[in-house]
This record gives C-alpha cells, sequence and structure tokens, in this order.
C-alpha cells in the first residue's frame, strides 16, 4: 500500500469547501461478519485489505465539520467501479460492515457523515437554540455532503488508482433509499446507477405518519379501531385523507408501540423518528409534551411537515428528466411488511413518475417484495442481487423484468423472482419454495 498516504491526496480540493485535515491508514487482513441488508446477502468477508482515506472539511462562514470516508481494495482486486453507501435513520452515512462488503465485492466506496458522527443524537445538532432550526446541519444531511462525497470519493479514485472509476454506483435503503432518490432529482450526472429501496422520501409525509397511530390513540382507546386507522393512513381532523397507512401485513410494534404499567394502564410509545422531528424541527421546543397530539394538532403539524421542509428533504421531485438525459438507471424496491415506511410511499412516487413519463421505465423500475419488513427481515422475499441487476442494467443493457430474491428466515431457503411493478407476485403450481412456482401479473 505504498500509495496510502497522506501526500497522495492532499492536493485534493472541493469547490465551495475548504479541507481541514487529510487522513490515511492502512488496514489488513480485516474480517466481518456481515449480516443481510443494505441491499445484499449474508456475507463473512475474510482477509480484506484496504487503504483508508478520510477528508475533513468545513463549508467558510458555516462552522461546520464534515468528513468523507473512502475504503480503496487493493488494485488487484478494485473492479474498476465506485460506489456510494447509503446511511440510516438520521445516521447520514453507512456503518464500517457495509463499506467491508462494498470493497470486499471490489468496489471503491465512498459515505459521509454529514457533519455529525453516527453517534451523535439529532437532539444535539437539530436546533442552534429552542425555537431555531440549524438549517446548515439539516441541508447537510439532506443532500449537500452526499452529492460532495461523491465528488472527492472519485477523486481520490483516480489519486489513488491513477484512473477514473468506469462506473459510479449508489446503494442504500431506507435513509440510503432518500438518498439516492435525493441524488437522482438533484445530482443526476453524479451516478451511472441507483439502488435505492424502501426510500425514506416524501420525507415530511412520511415521518408524520410514523406518528399517526400515536395520534389516533390520543383520541381513541378501541384497539380494533387503532387498528383500522392504522391501516387507513393519515386524517385530517376533518376526515381529508393525508397519507397512506401500513400494508395489513406489518406490524404494529413500531410505529403502533404502547408502554402499559403494572396495573394494567397503557400509553402510546411514540417512535423515535417522529418525537424527533415534531420536537425539534416543527415546534422547534425539546419540552413539546408529544402526548398532547390528538388528531386536531396531527393536521396541523402535518401541513407544517410539508409545507416547511418538502424542498429541503423531501425528496418528492417526479422529474427524473436530468438524470434520464445523463443515461442513468434507478432500481428501486419495497418490502410490503414494511413496519416503517408505508409501501404505499414508493408505490404513489413511481405512479407519478410513470404517468409523468410513459416511458419512465427506460431508466426508473420499481419492484414490490411481498412479506418483506424494513430493508429486510420477515418471512418474504428479500432482492439481495439487486446490485447486480443494476451493474448488468448500466453496463450490459440488460433491464431487469424480475429481481432474484429468497427468503431470509427459516431452514429452508425460498426462492422468488420479484415483479415489476404493477404486476405483482401470485402463486400457480408446484413447489412453493422454488421460484418457478410463481408468476408475474
Amino acid at each position: 500500500m505504498a500509495l496510502c498516504t497522506v501526500s497522495q491526496f492532499q492536493n485534493l480540493t472541493l469547490f465551495g469547501a475548504s479541507a481541514l485535515s487529510f487522513n490515511t491508514h492502512s488496514h489488513s487482513n480485516l474480517s466481518f461478519n456481515v449480516a443481510a441488508g443494505q441491499n445484499h446477502y449474508a456475507k463473512n468477508v475474510t482477509s480484506l485489505e484496504v487503504c483508508e482515506v478520510v477528508i475533513t472539511y468545513t463549508h467558510p462562514g458555516y462552522n461546520d465539520e464534515v468528513n468523507t470516508i473512502v475504503w480503496l481494495p487493493m488494485a488487484e482486486s478494485w473492479s474498476g467501479r465506485f460506489l456510494g453507501a447509503g446511511g440510516g435513520g438520521w445516521v447520514t452515512g453507512a456503518e464500517i460492515s457495509t463499506l467491508a462488503w462494498a470493497a470486499s465485492e471490489g468496489f471503491a466506496v465512498a459515505t459521509t457523515d454529514g457533519g455529525h458522527a453516527a453517534d451523535s443524537p439529532v437532539q444535539d445538532w437539530a436546533l442552534l437554540s429552542p425555537g431555531n432550526v440549524n438549517w446548515v446541519a439539516l441541508q447537510n444531511f439532506a443532500s449537500t455532503t452526499l452529492d460532495e462525497a461523491a465528488t472527492l470519493g472519485k477523486a481520490v479514485v483516480e489519486a489513488y488508482y491513477g484512473t477514473k472509476p468506469s462506473y459510479s454506483y449508489w446503494n442504500g435503503c431506507s435513509t440510503g433509499g432518500r438518498q439516492g432518490h435525493m441524488m437522482a432529482q438533484r445530482y443526476p450526472d453524479q451516478y451511472d446507477g441507483i439502488l435505492a429501496s424502501a426510500s425514506a422520501m416524501q420525507w415530511g409525509q412520511m415521518l408524520m405518519q410514523e406518528g399517526w397511530p400515536q395520534a389516533i390513540m390520543n383520541n381513541l382507546k378501541a384497539a380494533a379501531t387503532i387498528a383500522k386507522w392504522t391501516w387507513k393512513g393519515a386524517t385530517s381532523s376533518r376526515n381529508e385523507s393525508l397519507w397512506y397507512g401500513l400494508d395489513v401485513g406489518a406490524s404494529f410494534l413500531a410505529d403502533a408501540a404502547t408502554t402499559c404499567s403494572a396495573n394494567g394502564t397503557c400509553t402510546g410509545s411514540p417512535l423515535g423518528f417522529f418525537d424527533i422531528w415534531v420536537r425539534y424541527f416543527l415546534t422547534m421546543d425539546p419540552d413539546f409534551d408529544i402526548s398532547t397530539v390528538n388528531v386536531s394538532v396531527f393536521s396541523k403539524l402535518f401541513h407544517q411537515s410539508v409545507n416547511r421542509y418538502d424542498s429541503i428533504i423531501g425528496t418528492s421531485d417526479i422529474d427524473l428528466t436530468y438524470f434520464k438525459e445523463a443515461g442513468g438507471k434507478l432500481i428501486t424496491w419495497h418490502g410490503l411488511a414494511d413496519s416503517l415506511i408505508a409501501p404505499n410511499t414508493t408505490v404513489d412516487y413511481a405512479q407519478r413518475v410513470y404517468e409523468r413519463d410513459p416511458e419512465a421505465e427506460d431508466y426508473y423500475r420499481f419492484f414490490e417484495a411481498p412479506g418483506v419488513d424494513h430493508c429486510g427481515g420477515g418471512s418474504g422475499w428479500f432482492p439481495g442481487s439487486g446490485l447486480q441487476s443494476l451493474i448488468n442494467w448500466v453496463e450490459r443493457g440488460v433491464a431487469p423484468t424480475k429481481l432474484e430474491a429468497q427468503t431470509q428466515n427459516g431452514a429452508v431457503k425460498r426462492s422468488a423472482h420479484l415483479c415489476l411493478w404493477p404486476k405483482s407476485l401470485h402463486f400457480v403450481s408446484g413447489d412453493v419454495n422454488e421460484a418457478g412456482s410463481f408468476e408475474c401479473h
């Protein structure tokens, strides 16, 4: 690893930013037991050698500090491909195990911390003070640093290998899925291919929907009624539909969680994402009592959520013209048993994309995954080789009409081919464990 030195990278620049430091570290004989998730199957990574490059920079006048992290496999192991790796929840960047998986697959891979460490609570950076949102930090999380990580990552690749990447890809789920869609919408020239699943896009609506069951609990007490309204989706105090509910096959343990005392009294236990969003970004009051959010209050907060933040982090733009013109390809899939993000969030977006451009399947394809929970898990078929399908589409022109998938739970691995939306998977006959027993129609 003779080239894994600070001097190899310290002349790199980024427009609009000022470098604070460059650090490198040579890693050898790394081992990771990488669990399934982030659009890939489980893998036991061994004997991995990489050069790690960390570039720390700031945007002058913004008083921020951002880290872009790049893992570079040995030259003989590099496929010529670059990968941007997405985060999850309020964490902008990928976990180390994800970087290890990507490097073991031959990718030079980059991620960003978005200006806040993975273990830094949102509460530490969301507000400059009560009543004042930290807009710089939110913008960094939403989009800015994602674009910069791609630019810096590709520059690091060229400095290390002496050549630019042959192809650049994005891979992410949940927040990483939103980030992938953001790249296609706002920075359409950065990636040749994007795999963005269970996307936390249409952010303002999606986060509020996660708190809808709690608002219903504050109005109603009957469990059956709460379940019905959770499936129906967020509704205004005027009985107008606001957003989509969970599918019937999804668990309520996240969105409709409760805490019960020894005397049998139960109260709602709001999901952290919703709780933080309301207290820190909508009311901008850390002391706001979330238990006061009934249907009427919820309706007002829902409107504020979309109205104030859609242009920053909404990721709801259906105009993918420039991504199309750049030759980009995007694959997305969503588990129908997703207990955090309603699958119809993606259905809604895909339908509007196709309505705007009837030829959108040339560059945007959506697949539903029956029985799969958020980014994986559940009893359904998980498409852990979706990235290879994307590569085949970008590099060989083979557009996917199905995604290979298999179950992850149980002693027997069942196989199926996920269907290109709007088609859905149906059992025909034969062995339920075999993909050939199902058809798309």
